[in-house]
């Protein structure tokens, strides 16, 4: 039986060190990269971010790859930037469409930035279906 608490801790932690993100010091150049490449579209800068990867079946692959999304979502409790200014405090994303840069993680909504050393976990699927019923 899955301890749903504890894959929900994992989420919010991370368990592994990842080596994705930008120095803070590069962050006006990414800035800009985006909204070069990304005219028009919101963005959001995070840090002490946690990415997710959901364990999948092959079933589900095949029905995020109809939908053209991968089996990643980012958590963050420290958002530097919102071009949107929703004023929340911490970011649970969709699921992950692109990621390029070694710091750039598109959704289907926003482009999310990875500003400095953040954290990596493997997610339950059963857990994360549960975290999606209770938002």
């Amino acid at each position: 039986m899955i301890d749903l608490q504890v894959e929900f801790e994992r989420m919010r932690q991370g368990v592994y060190a990842c080596d994705h993100g930008i120095p803070s010091a590069k962050l006006k150049e990414y800035c800009a990269l985006i909204e070069r490449t990304f005219p028009g579209r919101h963005y959001c800068v995070i840090a002490d971010w946690v990415w997710n990867d959901i364990a999948s079946t092959e079933t589900d692959l095949k029905i995020l790859a109809v939908r053209d999304v991968r089996p990643a979502f980012l958590y963050s409790r420290n958002i530097l930037v919102d071009t949107e200014e929703r004023g929340f405090q911490s970011v649970m994303t969709s699921l992950m469409k692109k990621f390029s840069h070694n710091a750039i993680f598109e959704t289907e909504n926003r482009i999310y930035l990875l500003c400095g050393p953040g954290k990596r976990n493997l997610m339950n699927r059963t857990a994360y279906f549960a975290l999606l019923a209770n938002r």
